[in-house]
């Protein structure tokens, strides 16, 4: 009974929100625009201090077991799994419900010919692979800074 009236309170509570500030008073749009992106922003500041840790110490501790490459398998297969699925509904569910249209981002007539012609695979993993892992923490370039953790966890445990 509490859940429920919970969840209900939850839903009508964002009901609310969203039509008192969308339609009764649209002048504080800008400002909610600013509290969201902070947000993002406080978010993203935070991740890779969390991420950190966990990946040495979970790498460092499974790295020496047998059971390794069986659990390396089911992560990646469920990574690709989810994230294909994540990224399958969001483009159909855009492209069914019209997301964007009519807005106007100040681009006209834009020309993506030759985008992907100029990309060499031996550039593309490079990028993997940091250079400088500071500057990758401070570019907030998590694929990078994944890659050192894992090298850095495996030889920790080494």
């Amino acid at each position: 009974m509490v859940k429920t009236f919970t969840r209900f309170a939850i839903i009508a509570g964002f009901g609310f929100r969203c039509y008192f500030f969308a339609v009764i008073w649209p002048q504080f749009a800008g400002f909610y625009q600013f509290l969201g992106q902070v947000f993002i922003k406080l978010v993203n500041m935070v991740i890779i201090p969390l991420i950190f840790p966990i990946i040495v110490v979970a790498v460092a501790s499974v790295i020496g077991k047998k059971s390794f490459g069986k659990m390396l398998t089911k992560t990646l297969l469920y990574f690709f799994a989810v994230t294909t699925a994540i990224t399958l509904l969001f483009v159909f569910s855009s492209y069914y419900l019209g997301f964007g249209k009519g807005v106007n981002i100040g681009q006209t007539g834009g020309n993506i010919d030759g985008i992907a012609n100029n990309v060499q695979l031996s550039e593309f993993l490079l990028g993997f692979i940091p250079s400088n892992i500071v500057k990758s923490i401070s570019e907030g370039s998590l694929l990078p800074i994944i890659v050192f953790l894992l090298f850095f966890s495996w030889l920790w445990n080494w």
